[in-house]
């Protein structure tokens, strides 16, 4: 191959790596919502990513992205109406089944998803069962199968660590991969984008406890989940990091926001009013035009009927929308 030809195949595939960050990027959760790169990603955003994609196109193998999420539901009654996946999961695996697809559009062999389901790394601190999170999961390979998401797979702290009890998993996880915690709460006092995370979990673990703990004071609350939100950083971070040694090659989605021109790039799943909302911490309302991610107690308030389904609560249905809408 000629220098020129070299040269020619290279900006062919620049080309193709920048097709597929675009397609990804449409579906971007960043840090701030009037960020300009949501609207138009700048040469930064993807120069971090371009040589990863690129490396996928260059051997004609499909793209490998890595997303821990799908933990467990919520133990808040005011954001779900179960333990079990319902509709909002079901949509987000039939999203990221799409969203492989749309990627065979540039890149032939298309893209395979990674769940990495980190329910088991967390459960404890939120006073969920193992049992409740292992059942979850079973129900969320179930939907994967059914919707025949063949692109879409998941791994668990049982596929790391093999057969032992979940505290031992725990212990390893956090023996092998965790930082010390003095470390994160020096990050968070020094470290504009570390503050950020910290004050966002902090906001979501007040709302998501706080129904759980009505004895507590505002007071002793906002300090039970200044520890909560410390303890699930670390984690998170332990479990990102394991992953990330399991999987050095793959794109790392995030399932939170994320700050534009970060290694992980942060994905909406589902259409919601809240970017840190996910099928785990809600329910779908649907208004007879869009399905959308809300709190079960918005959905109530909404005055919305809930739609069981094999025996199941499923979601919400609310079709306040008015005829002529429905012509234009």
């Amino acid at each position: 191959m000629t220098v020129a030809e070299d040269e020619q195949v290279g900006s062919r595939e620049r080309t193709l790596a920048r097709q597929i960050l675009d397609l990804v990027f449409r579906f971007r959760r960043l840090e701030h919502a009037d960020d300009p790169c949501g609207a138009q990603p700048c040469d930064e955003c993807f120069a971090i990513h371009e040589e990863r994609v690129g490396r996928y196109v260059r051997s004609g193998e499909p793209l490998h992205f890595v997303l821990p999420a799908f933990p467990a539901k919520s133990r808040n009654p005011e954001k779900v109406v179960g333990t079990l996946p319902d509709l909002g999961e079901r949509i987000s695996v039939e999203f990221l089944q799409s969203f492989c697809e749309q990627v065979s559009h540039y890149h032939p062999a298309g893209a395979r998803i990674l769940i990495c389901s980190d329910g088991h790394v967390f459960s404890d601190l939120l006073g969920i069962p193992d049992e409740d999170v292992t059942a979850y999961r079973t129900e969320l390979q179930r939907i994967i199968d059914q919707t025949g998401a063949s692109s879409v797979s998941m791994y668990s702290l049982d596929d790391a660590f093999g057969a032992m009890s979940y505290d031992e998993m725990r212990g390893r996880l956090l023996a092998g991969y965790a930082t010390p915690l003095a470390d994160i709460r020096a990050e968070v006092l020094t470290d504009l984008g570390a503050r950020s995370l910290f004050n966002g979990m902090h906001r979501f673990m007040l709302e998501d406890q706080g129904p759980l703990h009505p004895h507590l004071s505002r007071t002793k609350l906002r300090e039970h989940c200044k520890e909560f939100a410390y303890q699930m950083i670390r984690r998170s971070r332990a479990w990102g990091d394991l992953v990330g040694t399991k999987f050095p090659d793959s794109l790392r989605l995030s399932i939170h926001p994320q700050p534009r021109h970060a290694e992980k790039i942060g994905l909406h799943l589902i259409r919601t009013r809240d970017s840190w909302l996910t099928p785990w911490h809600g329910v779908v309302l649907d208004d007879g035009v869009n399905l959308t991610l809300v709190k079960r107690s918005q959905a109530e308030r909404d005055r919305a009927s809930l739609v069981w389904r094999n025996g199941r609560p499923s979601h919400y249905v609310n079709p306040h929308f008015r005829q002529e809408e429905i012509a234009s």
